[in-house]
């Protein structure tokens, strides 16, 4: 085991701790921060091809995911970001492509890996197969398919994962990369919205209540409650209509 590899599992074993979960049990990565961490969620269609991006406003962390990639993409996604927003205090912002086969930044490697691990546990998947398998037979890609349908990522992301835990030769990992997605999730009877985008424009963020009930508790001007929805980038998107920050008469 490398120190990166090291590093990365034990960090990702520390925050599953953190967020009472077991070392085999799955994630819902965007609802547990969200409801832990007090993490904002931004999803949107981008116009570029990045997978998304995080960004720190005062005591608000927000990780905007680009929305036209997968749901599993956007999963790993969150997972990377969050490896930003917990390991990388100096940084305030930043836009990655997560889950590149060739990262040439350290860091953005460490995120990838952290991701990983996060989401998919070895205990768990170890676990997972053995159940599966009990020991007796190679893996095939009926197991991939409801590995990746349990952890919730994308075949090339449980792909990658299973190469790297020694779970199959590379050849194999070639042989079950050229695979149809869709159409073996189809075959096993498993609802293909994991391997889809959903293009949707969502907020998700406690950042918005907050602002509103210190705003009726009269704790703030409601000049002051529409700058903040403006200084958190969540006012046109709650609301579908620019906030100015001054009152007119």
């Amino acid at each position: 085991m490398d120190q990166l590899e090291s590093v990365s599992r034990f960090r990702a074993n520390e925050i599953r701790k953190q967020l009472g979960l077991s070392a085999f049990e799955p994630i819902d990565i965007i609802k547990t921060l969200q409801e832990n961490e007090d993490v904002s969620f931004v999803l949107k269609p981008f116009s570029s091809g990045i997978s998304g991006m995080f960004l720190r406003l005062e005591a608000t962390e927000v990780i905007a995911l680009n929305s036209s990639r997968t749901v599993g993409h956007q999963r790993f996604t969150a997972a990377h970001e969050y490896y930003h927003l917990c390991f990388d205090q100096g940084m305030t912002v930043g836009m990655c492509f997560a889950g590149k086969s060739e990262q040439e930044n350290a860091r953005e490697r460490e995120a990838d890996r952290f991701a990983a691990d996060l989401l998919m546990p070895t205990d768990g998947i170890t676990a997972s197969l053995l159940k599966r398998t009990r020991g007796e037979r190679e893996i095939t890609i009926d197991d991939v398919v409801h590995l990746e349908q349990k952890f919730g990522v994308s075949r090339m992301a449980m792909l990658v994962r299973l190469r790297q835990l020694n779970m199959f030769t590379e050849r194999e990992f070639v042989d079950m990369k050229e695979r149809q997605v869709i159409r073996t999730a189809k075959i096993l009877g498993y609802s293909t919205a994991l391997y889809q985008a959903t293009r949707e424009e969502t907020v998700f963020s406690s950042y918005a209540e907050k602002a509103k009930t210190a705003h009726e508790l009269g704790h703030i001007s409601e000049g002051r409650y529409r700058q903040l929805l403006l200084e958190a980038g969540l006012a046109d998107l709650l609301y579908g209509e620019e906030v100015e920050t001054t009152e007119t008469v």
